[in-house]
C-alpha cells in the first residue's frame, strides 16, 4: 500500500509535464540535434552510444533510453516527459524498501521516501529531459542498494545454500552499478556510501579486522568507481569543460566548496528562488567561506558526538556531492538543484530518525506526528507544483530564472536564444534576442563566443544576415577556427545557413 501511494503520489504530481515541451538549454544538444538519437534503436547507434564521449559524457546508458524515447514516440516531448516522472515514482518506491530493507522502520522509511518524492528541489532532475541521467543512475544506485542490503541480510547465515545466493547478489550489486556509472558518473562515492551503511543501519562493522574486510568486500566497486572517474575527466577535459587551476585556485575552490555546502542546506530547508543555471559570484568574501567552513565542522561535530543515523545521514550528504561540489570546477555553473537529487537523502534521514526519536522520547501522541508529517508533505508538494510549472517552455523558465536573478549574463543570452530560435512562432522574437544578446556582448567586452553566438542568430532572426555572419566569424575567431569541438562544428554550420539567408530555427 505505501509503495502504490508513493508511486501514484510521485507520478500524479509530475503528471503535467507531459504538456510540457523540449527546453533550449541541453534537450536540442541530447535529443533535437543529434541523429544517432533521433533516429531510434538499432546496431549503429547502440555501438555509437557506447563508444562516443559526445557533449563531454560518457553514458551510453542515457543514450540507449533517450533512443528508446525516439523510437517509440518519435521526437515528442510529452511522452518522454512521462517516462521521467515515471523513473521518479520508481526511485521513491526503491529508496522507501531500500531503507526498510536495511533498517527496519517501516514509517520513517516512508516518510523519507516521501519527501524525496515531493521535495522541490528535484523538479529540475524529473522535469528537464536532459536529465533524464539523474533519474537513471538514481535508480540504478538504489537497485544496488537495496540488492546489497539483502546481500547483508544473508550475510548473517553461513548455510552453503545461503552463501550461493550472496554471491548472486553481490554480483547483482555490482551489475547495477555498472548501469548506474553508465548512466551518469556522479555515482563514483557509492563505494563509500556502502562502507557508511555497513556502519548503521546494517551494523557489520564493529572493529578495525571487520571494518578492514568490508574495505576488501568493496573493492570490485572502487575500481568501477576510479575507472569512471578517469574516464570521465579524461574525456570532460578534452571537451574544454575543467576549470584550470590557474583560474579558480585549490584554496578557493575549497572554501567555494563549503559555502556551497551550506547553501545546498539551505535550500533543502528553504527552496525558494530555485533558477538554472546558478553562476559563482565574481569576488566572495574570505569570511564567507570560513563561516560556511565553521557551519560544517559545527554540525559534523554534533552528528559524531550523538546518533548513528547523524553520521550517516550527514556524511552521505557530504560525500555523495564530493563530485559536484566544485573542487573539480566543470560548466559555468557553480551549482545546480539536480545535483541534490540523491545527496539530500541524507538531510531527509537525519531529520526523519531524530524528529521521530524526540517524538517518542517526549512521549507525545503518534497522531501529531501524522499530522505534522502530512503538513509539510503538502507544503512541498504545493511548492513542487508551483515550481513545475515554471519548466513548460524555455521562454518559462528562462523568464523565471531573470526575475529571480536579473543579473545572470547565461539566462539572458539562454533567452536571447529562445527568442532568436524557437520554432514557435508565438515565442519567438528577434528583436527582444537582439536586445537580450546585445546586453551579454557588451557585459563581457565582446569576449564570449557564445554570447557572440547568440547575438548572430538574432541577428539572423532579424534579417540581418552579413551582420550575422561577421559575428559569427568573431565568435570563431576567438575560439580558433581549427578547432575541431563540438561547438566550432556548429558554429560553422550556423555560418553557412545564414550566407544563404536563413536563420536558426530548432526543428
Amino acid at each position: 500500500m505505501i509503495c502504490a501511494v508513493l508511486a501514484l503520489g510521485a507520478l500524479s504530481l509530475y503528471l503535467p509535464s507531459g504538456w510540457h515541451g523540449f527546453i533550449d538549454y541541453d534537450d536540442d544538444t541530447y535529443i533535437l540535434d543529434n541523429p544517432h538519437v533521433l533516429s531510434g534503436l538499432n546496431a549503429a547507434n547502440i555501438l555509437w552510444a557506447f563508444r562516443t564521449s559526445y557533449a563531454g559524457n560518457w553514458h551510453p546508458i542515457t543514450w540507449l533510453s533517450h533512443m528508446l524515447d525516439c523510437e517509440i514516440f518519435g521526437p515528442n516531448p510529452g511522452p518522454a516527459h512521462i517516462v521521467n516522472a515515471l523513473f521518479h515514482s520508481a526511485n521513491s518506491v526503491l529508496l522507501f524498501l531500500t531503507l526498510l530493507c536495511m533498517t527496519r522502520f517501516l514509517w520513517r522509511s516512508a516518510l523519507v521516501a516521501a519527501v524525496f518524492a515531493v521535495h522541490p528541489l528535484h523538479v529540475e532532475s524529473v522535469a528537464w529531459l536532459a536529465e533524464r541521467k539523474d533519474l537513471l543512475s538514481t535508480f540504478f544506485a538504489l537497485a544496488t542498494l537495496l540488492i546489497y542490503g539483502f546481500y547483508s541480510n544473508a550475510a548473517k547465515s553461513s548455510s552453503e545454500s545461503i552463501n550461493k545466493k550472496r554471491r548472486l547478489l553481490y554480483c547483482l550489486s555490482l551489475l547495477c552499478y555498472v548501469f548506474g556509472l553508465m548512466s551518469k558518473p556522479m555515482l563514483v562515492t557509492l563505494p563509500f556510501l556502502l562502507l557508511l551503511l555497513d556502519y548503521w543501519p546494517l551494523e557489520r562493522i564493529q572493529n578495525r579486522a571487520e571494518l578492514k574486510r568490508m574495505i576488501l568486500e568493496k573493492l570490485p566497486f572502487i575500481v568501477l568507481a576510479a575507472s569512471s572517474s578517469i574516464i570521465t575527466f579524461a574525456i570532460q577535459n578534452r571537451a574544454g569543460a575543467v576549470a584550470s587551476l590557474q583560474n579558480l585556485s585549490i584554496l578557493h575552490r575549497i572554501g567555494n566548496a563549503a559555502l556551497t555546502y551550506c547553501l545546498y542546506l539551505a535550500k533543502i530547508f528553504w527552496p525558494r528562488n530555485l533558477m538554472i543555471p546558478y553562476v559563482p559570484e565574481q569576488e566572495q568574501s574570505i569570511l564567507s567561506f570560513f563561516v560556511a567552513g565553521g557551519i560544517l565542522v559545527f554540525v559534523t561535530f554534533i552528528a559524531i558526538r550523538n546518533s548513528n543515523h547523524l553520521v550517516v545521514g550527514w556524511f552521505w550528504y557530504l560525500g555523495t556531492l564530493i563530485p559536484v561540489i566544485g573542487l573539480v570546477q566543470v560548466g559555468i555553473q557553480s551549482m545546480a538543484d539536480r545535483y541534490t537529487y540523491i545527496p539530500s537523502i541524507g538531510i531527509f534521514i537525519m531529520l526523519t530518525w531524530s524528529i521521530a526519536d524526540l517524538l517518542r522520547l517526549w512521549r507525545v501522541p503518534t497522531i501529531f506526528g501524522a499530522l505534522s508529517s502530512a503538513i509539510v508533505l503538502s507544503i512541498l508538494g504545493t511548492l513542487t507544483f508551483h515550481q513545475l510549472a515554471f519548466w513548460k517552455n524555455s521562454e518559462t523558465l528562462f523568464l523565471h530564472s531573470a526575475a529571480v536573478d536579473p543579473t545572470n549574463l547565461p539566462v539572458a543570452s539562454l533567452l536571447a536564444w529562445t527568442y532568436a530560435t524557437d520554432p514557435d512562432l508565438k515565442i519567438r522574437d528577434g528583436q527582444k534576442a537582439v536586445s537580450l544578446a546585445e546586453f551579454c556582448v557588451e557585459q563581457t567586452q565582446r569576449r564570449e563566443p557564445w554570447y557572440l553566438d547568440v547575438l548572430a542568430a538574432a541577428y539572423a532572426e532579424t534579417g540581418k544576415f552579413s551582420l550575422a555572419v561577421d559575428t559569427a566569424n568573431e565568435a570563431l575567431l576567438l575560439i580558433g577556427g581549427d578547432s575541431q569541438s563540438e561547438f566550432v562544428a556548429d558554429l560553422k554550420g550556423r555560418i553557412e545557413l545564414y550566407k544563404a539567408g536563413r536563420a536558426v530555427h530548432r526543428p
